[in-house]
């Protein structure tokens, strides 16, 4: 355009350097005028020279502007500015250009024998351009803070799957024409930029790119070369990257073909947080043909400044990485992503404690095509306050999925915990996590269990199976149930599920059935004084909302059975009549009733029904103590001398007045209450 708007201006300006004082109009008409670059239609230049005037005044009108690959369409433009002559052989115009749908800018142009200076400015925004007869298919140009919103065209027809909302550009190219295409390349500065796919597949915000362009469009084959840094944040499906602070260093060449690019060289540094490497099609359908490989030798910033994206619907958002990885991912033609990560003494630590994975190493597969096998080990592992010794399980991945290629064993206290299938479902797309597994709990030591998870130290091992568990949409449920030996009894667990078990708020839903459980296994490590006897019952529609109960309804109660003595201490009787409101009777007086240790008992029953943070309790049943409406009921029936009866008067109890006793009782801070 630059050559167009002096090969006119030549003519014009020739009549008036040749006899200024006699010109006073000139007009030029073109109908067409095209170039490699831009194509102009309908130019009408007229300049007028009043007689001795210091200036004269050249207008200018181009029905349609055309640039197709550097610029936009533009019809109906108008510049008009003052013409003057600076010097013996400069002429400079100088005025306001318009362009359709934009406000109007300073626009200037300078014609030297040697070629030409074209000056734009719009507030902030400065566009120069200089072009020399020596080089005539070269034109420099320097950008500050030009909006990409004025650069769409030429985005549009570099990325047609995409947008930028916002941002400026700063730089200095040089733009080479000739007749088979265009060049552009120079140092280039993006600020403040937005950028969208129309499919949302990757979004960013607050971009700050800056390095060297080289962009090339010859004979229709478009590439690009591009080098610099980079900060910002952007989310492409469940990855989001949010660079901060530090910028991290890129490297491409791509071409573009078939609508989408080929970047046939990728090179990511970010310090030794992550250096990935390959090559990838970016296509309107995706990324297709992937071969990454990447390294962290420092996992520290990895979380924040890449895998928050996929910690955080796991609930790991606060855990912190140390040590290292590598791995690479890679994907042929249309199929999904297949990853093989290797981590290299690796540590995951939630600062809570509620995880913990330290030294993990060998490696994971998750293969789209044929099977791959995998082995990862780790040296200790926490989860919810168990501690897991060392292991390894060994997997198989095809398909896209990642199973077990044998049932494994990790050990935990004293015992171990036997995995008979794990599959894994890795995220993808919007498709979350899915997990199902089958396990086996063998010979635990219970009372080391029950003291890492904060419980009084019960006796005996834990033994039990989850026939069938599986993970997905945040949800953890446990189709087959699960069964545990404990207290030389089981305790059945169905109908269990876990919402969010890693994320916020918790919340689990479940059946407990217990059968013929050892109570003074039970008694014995609260405090709470010795039963002996064996307790059966049921704690049905468990609601534990962050592990707190907010709904139940229990119902305990001892059972007969043959070669087992059925007594109580005196502690035990105070105990229960300090949780369950209740005072025991007697026949005896109170001094007497103290002489005792020990009573027999031929029943204890007791039940609470959580509403609303109230338990309405109540006793053994049939209840021939309490009559039909009465506030009292029976929790536990004597047998031979002294015969002693504990009764609750009260039906009603406030649930965190019912926690307070319970604590109380395991504090050892109650005191006797008897009737006589």
């Amino acid at each position: 355009m630059l050559r167009i708007l002096a090969t006119l201006a030549g003519v014009i300006l020739s009549g008036f350097s040749a006899n200024p004082a006699s010109a006073r109009v000139a007009n030029i008409k073109v109908e067409k005028i095209e170039s490699a670059v831009v194509s102009l239609d309908g130019v009408r230049m007229r300049v007028a020279w009043p007689e001795g005037a210091a200036y004269g005044t050249l207008d200018m009108h181009v029905d349609r502007v055309q640039a197709p690959s550097i610029a936009g369409d533009y019809k109906t433009v108008h510049w008009r500015c003052r013409l003057a002559r600076v010097g013996w052989k400069t002429w400079r115009c100088a005025g306001p250009i318009a362009l359709p749908g934009s406000a109007s800018a300073d626009f200037s142009v300078d014609f030297r024998p040697a070629g030409l200076d074209v000056g734009l400015r719009h507030g902030r925004t400065e566009i120069s351009l200089q072009r020399r007869a020596r080089a005539p298919e070269l034109t420099l140009i320097e950008l500050q803070a030009l909006p990409l919103a004025w650069a769409k065209a030429f985005i549009a027809r570099s990325w047609s799957n995409g947008r930028f909302d916002k941002g400026e550009l700063s730089g200095r190219l040089s733009l080479h024409t000739n007749g088979t295409g265009v060049r552009v390349d120079g140092p280039l500065a993006l600020s403040g930029a937005a950028l969208r796919m129309n499919d949302d597949s990757l979004i960013a915000e607050n971009l700050a790119i800056a390095g060297t362009l080289d962009y090339a469009n010859t004979r229709g084959a478009t590439s690009v070369s591009l080098e610099g840094t980079v900060l910002g944040d952007m989310l492409a499906g469940t990855t989001f990257v949010s660079l901060q602070g530090t910028p991290a260093r890129f490297e491409l060449d791509a071409n573009a073909n078939n609508g989408g690019w080929r970047f046939s060289r990728l090179r990511w540094t970010d310090g030794a947080t992550l250096v990935a490497t390959g090559s990838l099609d970016w296509t309107s359908n995706g990324v297709r043909n992937v071969a990454i490989q990447f390294e962290s030798r420092d996992a520290r910033q990895l979380k924040d400044r890449y895998l928050s994206g996929w910690l955080a619907p796991l609930g790991l958002s606060s855990v912190e990485l140390t040590g290292g990885l590598n791995g690479r991912v890679e994907s042929h033609g249309q199929e999904a992503l297949s990853y093989v990560i290797n981590p290299q003494g690796l540590n995951l630590n939630r600062p809570d404690g509620q995880f913990n994975f330290a030294g993990l190493n060998g490696g994971i597969a998750i293969s789209q095509g044929k099977a791959v096998e995998s082995r990862l080990s780790w040296r200790q592992a926490t989860l919810y306050g168990l501690n897991f010794g060392a292991g390894d399980l060994p997997f198989v991945s095809q398909g896209g999925e990642i199973a077990l290629r044998e049932p494994a064993s990790i050990p935990v206290f004293n015992g171990k915990l036997r995995f008979d299938t794990l599959r894994i479902r890795p995220p993808q797309g919007d498709r979350g996590l899915g997990l199902q597994f089958a396990l086996g709990v063998e010979h635990v030591d219970f009372g080391a269990m029950s003291q890492a998870v904060g419980l009084p130290a019960f006796r005996g091992e834990l033994n039990g199976a989850i026939p069938t568990a599986v993970y997905e949409n945040d949800l953890l449920r446990l189709d087959g149930g699960l069964n545990l030996d404990v207290f030389e009894g089981r305790v059945t667990f169905s109908s269990l599920s876990i919402e969010r078990p890693f994320g916020t708020a918790p919340t689990l839903v479940a059946n407990l059935d217990l059968d013929r459980l050892d109570l003074l296994r039970l008694t014995e490590v609260f405090g709470f004084g010795s039963i002996t006897g064996k307790l059966s019952g049921s704690i049905h529609d468990l609601r534990l909302i962050e592990w707190s109960p907010v709904r139940f309804d229990a119902e305990l109660h001892t059972v007969k059975t043959p070669g087992v003595k059925q007594r109580i201490s005196q502690r035990a009787v105070k105990n229960i009549s300090s949780v369950g409101g209740s005072s025991p009777t007697s026949g005896l007086q109170a001094k007497a009733l103290e002489l005792f240790k020990d009573f027999g008992y031929s029943r204890i029953g007791l039940s609470c029904k959580l509403v609303n943070s109230v338990c309405m309790m109540s006793g053994l049943a049939p209840d021939s103590t309490s009559g039909s409406g009465s506030n009292s009921f029976t929790i536990l029936q004597g047998a031979g001398i002294p015969r002693l009866t504990v009764v609750g008067h009260n039906r009603l109890v406030d649930w965190p007045v019912l926690v307070e006793r319970v604590k109380a009782v395991a504090e050892g801070d109650v005191k006797p209450v008897i009737e006589h």
